[in-house]
């Protein structure tokens, strides 16, 4: 039977990488709601007040989404820690059993 193994500094990466991936979307919303913004300034009409409402409850969904994301990241990264720590005090209590 295969044990269970991961690796708390690849794991660590790996919540970082997430981490960084969010503040990028971040940084894709924020281009999309200035170009919303922008194209909503030269279009009016009743058309352009739906397409401005309907955006603006994209973007909250999509930050929403952005924040999740980092805070998984956030939660890998504590977790690896946690892990990294088990495994030293756990390797730690191994040496100690044969010592008289």
């Amino acid at each position: 039977m295969a044990g269970i193994f991961n690796d708390p500094d690849l794991m660590t990466q790996d919540g970082n990488d997430t981490i960084d991936n969010a503040d990028e979307f971040v940084t894709e919303i924020r281009g999309l709601e200035s170009s919303i913004l922008h194209l909503v300034s030269i279009w009016k009409g009743p058309a352009a007040e739906s397409f401005s409402r309907s955006a603006n409850e994209k973007l909250k969904e999509l930050s929403h989404f952005a924040d999740v994301l980092s805070l998984r990241g956030d939660n890998i990264t504590k977790g690896a820690k946690i892990m990294g720590s088990t495994e030293d005090y756990l390797e730690s209590l191994g040496s100690n059993i044969y010592r008289v």
